[in-house]
Formats: C-alpha cells, sequence, structure tokens
C-alpha cells in the first residue's frame, strides 16, 4: 500500500482494513464520529464486547471505527489508560478535574503556624523572666507599693494568691512551680509587709522573712462633704497617719487612676485631687504611709464613677472634673436630702450655666465659704456676683454618688433657675423677684 493510506485493524474480532478517508467516498466525518456505507463495515464492528469510545486514533496514523462498541482491552496499553481518563462524552473525570492545593500556600500556612508558636513562647519567656527576677516589672523609679497583713494561720500560698490579686504577682501558678522546682527559703514572719510592684520572687520571699511590727486595724469613716483638710485632721486623729504627710501625698505623689489622670493640672485648683477622695468606711493599719491612704481612696472613687457615669459624662459633653465640680455643690447644697432632690438643684445650676440673657453665675454659699476658708489662693472658687462665672476651678468637698448621679440624670424638664433651703426643706422659683419673695417668706 502507498504511504498517504491508513488502514484499520483486521483480525478475528471483526475488524476490516479501511482506506483512509480522503479516498474513499464512502467514508464521511461527523464530529468525532466515523461512518461509512456500505453498512457491511459497521456491521463487523458489532461485537458483545465491554464499552468503549466510540472513536480511538492511534499515533501510528492507525485509527479503529466504530459505529457501535469496541473491547478496550484489545488496545495498546497507552490507548488504555487515555481511554481510561475520559468518560464516554469525552470529557476529563471529575477526579481529573480536581484542583491540588497549591504548594506555596501549604508552605505560607507553616511559616505562619510557626510564627505563631515563636510568639506565643517568647511571650511566655518574656512574663515568667518578669514574675521570677521582676525584670521590666511597674515603674522602677516610682514603684506601686501596697500593704498586706500576714496573720497567724496564713499560709504561703494564701500570701502568693493575696499578691496575685494586688498584681504584684502576675501568675500565681509561675510562682508555686518557682517554689517546688527552686525551694527557696520562705520561711514567713507575720505582721504588715509592704510589697512592690517591680519585686520577683526573692525579693518578695526575702519581705516576707523581715520581722515587723504588728499594727493596730483602725476602721475610719470619711463623711461626705469634707474636704481634703479635714480629711486629714481625721486621719491624723485615727492614727492613720500624719495629717501633714497625707498632704504631701495629695499634692506630690503620682497614681495609678484613671481618675487621677483625669484630674487637671491648674495654678487655680486648690488640691488637684479635692473631691477625688471617696466618703466611704475604710480600714487601714495605724501609722500607714498617706500615699498608700490616698491610693486606696481613689481605688474606690474610680469604683463608684462607674463606666456607665463616665460615658453619661461623655455624652454631656462634660469631663469627669467637671462632673465631680458640680457634684461637690450639690453635696453641700442638698446635703441628706432625697435623689429626686438632689436632681432638681443639679437641675438648677445647669440651667444657670445655659444662661444666654444673665450671666452664668452659680451664687453657690458652699463655695463662697470654701474660698474664705482657704484664703487668696481659693478667691477664683466664688461663684457669686463679685466672683467668677461658671464652674468654680474644681470640686470644694468629696461627694457622694448619689450627687454624682443627681447631675448625670438632672432634671431636664425642670425650667427653675433659683433655690432657697431652709430647715432641711428647698424652695424654688423661675425669677429673681420670686425668689427673693421666697428668702423674705421663710428666712
Amino acid at each position: 500500500m502507498s504511504d498517504d493510506k491508513r488502514f484499520s485493524l483486521s483480525d478475528d474480532s471483526g475488524f476490516e482494513l479501511m482506506p483512509s478517508f480522503e479516498e474513499d467516498p464512502n467514508f464521511s466525518v461527523s464530529g468525532d464520529a466515523v461512518s461509512s456505507e456500505p453498512a457491511s463495515v459497521a456491521s463487523d464492528f458489532n461485537t458483545d464486547s465491554s464499552p468503549a469510545e466510540d472513536m480511538f486514533s492511534f499515533s501510528d496514523n492507525w485509527e479503529i471505527a466504530a459505529t457501535k462498541r469496541v473491547d478496550v482491552n484489545m488496545l495498546p496499553e497507552d490507548e488504555q489508560l487515555r481511554v481510561s481518563r475520559r468518560d464516554p462524552s469525552g470529557q476529563k473525570s471529575k477526579r481529573a478535574r480536581k484542583k491540588r492545593f497549591p504548594k506555596w500556600a501549604k508552605s505560607l500556612i507553616w511559616v505562619g503556624l510557626m510564627a505563631l508558636v515563636i510568639i506565643l513562647l517568647s511571650t511566655t519567656i518574656i512574663t515568667v523572666a518578669q514574675d521570677v527576677y521582676g525584670l521590666g516589672k511597674g515603674t522602677p523609679g516610682d514603684p506601686r507599693e501596697i500593704e498586706i497583713y500576714v496573720d497567724k494561720g496564713d499560709t504561703l500560698y494564701d500570701v502568693i494568691e493575696a499578691l496575685g490579686e494586688e498584681d504584684i504577682i502576675k501568675s500565681s501558678l509561675i510562682c508555686k512551680a518557682y517554689i517546688k522546682l527552686k525551694k527557696p527559703d520562705t520561711t514567713i514572719q507575720y505582721g504588715l509587709h509592704v510589697f512592690k510592684d517591680t519585686m520577683g520572687y526573692e525579693d518578695i520571699f526575702a519581705e516576707l522573712r523581715t520581722q515587723t511590727e504588728f499594727k493596730d486595724v483602725v476602721n475610719i469613716t470619711i463623711k461626705e462633704g469634707l474636704s481634703i483638710d479635714e480629711i486629714a485632721l481625721k486621719l491624723q486623729e485615727k492614727g492613720v497617719c500624719d495629717a501633714s504627710e497625707f498632704i504631701y501625698a495629695i499634692r506630690n505623689e503620682e497614681y495609678e487612676s484613671d481618675l487621677f489622670a483625669s484630674a487637671p493640672i491648674n495654678q487655680k485648683i486648690y488640691y488637684r485631687l479635692e473631691g477625688y477622695i471617696y466618703p466611704d468606711t475604710y480600714q487601714f493599719y495605724s501609722n500607714s504611709t498617706g500615699k498608700m491612704v490616698v491610693q486606696k481612696m481613689l481605688d474606690r472613687m474610680e469604683e463608684m464613677f462607674t463606666l456607665e457615669m463616665r460615658q453619661a459624662a461623655a455624652n454631656m459633653g462634660w469631663s469627669w472634673h467637671d462632673v465631680l465640680t458640680l457634684a461637690s455643690i450639690v453635696e453641700e447644697e442638698a446635703n441628706g436630702l432625697s435623689d429626686a432632690e438632689k436632681q432638681k438643684v443639679a437641675a438648677v445650676f445647669i440651667n444657670r450655666l445655659n444662661w444666654t440673657t444673665e450671666p452664668k453665675f452659680l451664687g453657690s454659699d458652699p463655695t463662697v465659704v470654701y474660698s474664705k476658708t482657704h484664703g487668696d489662693a481659693t478667691m477664683f472658687y466664688n461663684t457669686y456676683a463679685n466672683g467668677y462665672e461658671g464652674l468654680p476651678p474644681g470640686p470644694i468637698c468629696s461627694p457622694t454618688q448619689s450627687s454624682i448621679k443627681a447631675v448625670l440624670e438632672y432634671n431636664r424638664n425642670f425650667d427653675y433657675y433659683y433655690f432657697y433651703s431652709s430647715e432641711g426643706k428647698i424652695y424654688y422659683s423661675k425669677t429673681y423677684k420670686e425668689h427673693q419673695a421666697i428668702i423674705k417668706k421663710y428666712s
């Protein structure tokens, strides 16, 4: 045969030699199928073999044309493999179409996981080092100090838990593990001990081994409406600390407190922390330091001036300092009265602060008393007509939570501008003329 001819196989299976399509007019091509007339060719392919594709092309220019089915096992191995990877429609199987996860993505995930593990390990190592050796703990130049009274019957683990609550020890579990592994001298001397937030474990154990004096526990009540000077004298009378030491701590020490950080530094303010000492019953040890006493009182104010209250102040457009300032005036003007009455008093002062037709004088008698008591340094606290408009520079006493809430929740529908109190009752008026008539009637 000539080289330009292509033939089909012919063997016992019924396949016949076929001329190429170009020279046999009886062959036609339609799509992927190969057909031929006469029908004798097609009939020879009518076998009972297993299913296969309708057409297969060999690389040697041989073709098998079948109008029905062909036994795949009769094909060469490379053609069997090619056929097995196709479905009857001639498309790749689903398994063949499945995409593999890119190797670079897998590598990226492994790198990310390793980085996360390294970060976690580094954080743990730093935490342990800080706790064990005191590295980077607290503020070395100005450490925070706390007092813990170790009573008879208290165990070392009791002390560790107490130090953990005060954040002197970062992890009580790490500390306990350190004790079991290193077995340090953990002898405890009962009494009052002072700890700093810069201490490592050995420093803490050394403090616990130090002989200390037993101190009396002092209960003291700071009443609402007291000023810093009055509180200082009260503390000294009870043996908590010297009045001068308390005043020094008020004026000069730094404290860990959001409220303290918000307190403005202003030359017109007599005591920066006036009004920031919460009136309450406290328990101190005798002969405590002034700084520890102030810190404890600030912490209490921090608890009572809740996050919700601070948000309410922000919604009013007021600072915490402004709220405490007006609350201290309300405390003095409406001391002992109901919360509803305090809200009315607060409304009167806020209405005056919003005056557009009159000068914004609060006209509060307690501000005048505070100004006279503390001399010329407090002249800016006078809120009468011969004084200064608006709020005074700062609070004049320690307000209660109810007075603070009265400012934040003042009666917004109470459009009065004057009030006069007499024998535990307050009389309100809208005009100065009405106010003068009430004073004349009840004074």
